[in-house]
C-alpha cells in the first residue's frame, strides 16, 4: 500500500502557518475516511514536519520497510507563514484501486479559511468564559477551560447517560466521588466539593470549565497569604484527564484549545517545600489581579504531561521559579498523584 500526496502553493489569503496541522487534521477523515492513516500499526505512514530551517517548513518523506509503504508529501512556506495551500491531487490506492479522491484549489481554500475562522472563534469563547466564572469571596480562583476547535451549538447531548456519568465523576482525587450534576442553561454543572463553591461545567457547545476555589493559608503578620503553586500543576493535570473522558463520552475528537486563568484578589506569597520533610521556602509575592495564561493547542488530550507542561512552567515562573518542579528533565510527571 502506498500513499502519495502532492501539494503546491497558491496565494489566496493571509493564513498563518500555525493552522497547518489542523488543516491536515481536518483533511484526514474526509480523504481517507478513517483516523488511522498515520498509524504505522495499520500499515500507514507517519509524516514529520520539520521546522529546523528558519525560512521554510517541509514535510519529510518517510517509509516503512516492514509494510513496503511510502509517502511523498512536499510543501514549502516562506518566513514562517504560508499564504495558501492548493492541492494538485490526492491518491490513495488500495488493493483493488477503489479509493481515489481529487480536490481542487477552491475546495482546499474554503477548508483553510473555515479552519482559521473556527480557531479564532474558539479562542474568543475560551477567553470569554475564563472571565465569566463567578467568585464568591476573596479566595483565589483557578479557572481552567477547554474547547474543541470545531465546536458548535448543541455539540454535546447533555441528556446522554455516559456524559452525565463522566461529569458526575469529575473530581480531582484518585478516589472518584460521584456527585450528580444539575441541568442549567448552558448544559451540566457539578459541585466539585460539597464544602465550597468550586464547580465544573460541561456546556452544550463542547466547553468544559472548572472554577476552582484555591485553598490558602491564613493571613500572616505581613498581611499576605501563603499559596502553594504546585497545586496548579495537580489541578490542571486532573482536569485534562477528566475533560478527555467527557469528550470521549460525547464522541468529540480533537483538536482542542486549553487555557487557564489565576484570579487573585489578595496578595499571595508562593510556598515551596525545602530540603527536609517539614522545611518550607518562600517564593515571590504576587499582587492581586487576573493572570490569563496563553491558549494551548492540542491535537488530543492523551499525552497529558506534554499538553500541560508549558502552562505549569509559566505558573511557577509567576512566582520567580525557572520551571515547574512537578516534571523531570524528560518532561515526565514526578509530582503528587493526589
Amino acid at each position: 500500500m502506498s500513499l502519495r500526496i502532492k501539494y503546491s502553493l497558491h496565494v489566496f489569503g493571509d493564513i498563518q502557518s500555525r493552522y497547518l496541522n489542523y488543516i491536515l487534521g481536518s483533511l484526514r477523515p474526509k480523504i481517507f475516511q478513517q483516523n488511522l492513516v498515520f498509524d504505522t500499526r495499520s500499515g500507514a505512514i507517519a509524516i514529520e514536519l520539520d521546522w529546523s530551517r528558519p525560512n521554510s517548513a517541509n514535510f519529510i518523506s518517510n517509509s516503512d520497510p516492514r509494510t513496503n509503504s511510502e509517502t511523498e508529501l512536499i510543501a514549502s512556506v516562506g518566513d514562517g507563514d504560508f499564504s495558501g495551500l492548493g492541492l494538485s491531487f490526492v491518491y490513495f490506492p488500495s488493493r483493488r484501486e477503489r479509493h481515489r479522491y481529487e480536490m481542487d484549489v477552491r475546495e482546499i481554500k474554503e477548508m483553510v479559511m473555515r479552519t482559521a475562522s473556527r480557531m479564532e472563534k474558539a479562542e474568543q469563547m475560551l477567553s470569554k468564559v475564563l472571565l465569566e466564572m463567578p467568585r464568591q469571596d476573596d479566595s483565589p480562583y483557578l479557572v481552567i477551560a477547554s474547547i474543541p476547535v470545531f465546536w458548535s451549538d448543541f455539540l454535546v447531548d447533555v441528556r446522554n447517560a455516559r456524559v452525565r456519568e463522566e461529569v458526575s465523576g469529575f473530581g480531582l482525587s484518585n478516589q472518584r466521588e460521584y456527585i450528580p450534576p444539575s441541568f442549567n442553561f448552558t448544559g451540566l454543572e457539578r459541585r466539585l466539593r460539597l464544602d465550597d463553591n468550586s464547580t465544573v461545567q460541561a456546556q452544550r457547545n463542547g466547553l468544559v470549565v472548572l472554577n476552582f476555589r484555591v485553598r490558602i493559608r491564613a493571613q500572616d503578620a505581613r498581611g499576605t497569604h501563603g499559596f502553594f503553586p504546585c497545586s496548579i500543576d495537580l489541578v490542571l493535570r486532573k482536569f485534562v484527564v477528566r475533560a478527555a473522558a467527557v469528550y470521549s463520552a460525547s464522541g468529540i475528537a480533537g483538536p482542542y484549545l486549553l487555557s487557564i486563568m489565576l484570579r487573585v484578589r489578595i496578595p499571595l506569597r508562593g510556598i515551596y517545600g525545602g530540603m527536609g520533610p517539614n522545611d518550607e521556602v518562600e517564593a515571590e509575592l504576587i499582587p492581586p489581579q487576573d493572570y490569563p495564561f496563553p491558549i494551548m493547542q492540542a491535537d488530543d488530550l492523551v499525552e497529558v504531561d506534554r499538553v500541560i507542561r508549558p502552562l505549569c512552567d509559566q505558573a511557577h515562573q509567576l512566582f520567580g521559579r525557572a520551571a515547574s518542579p512537578s516534571f523531570d528533565r524528560a518532561g515526565d510527571w514526578t509530582g503528587p498523584e493526589d
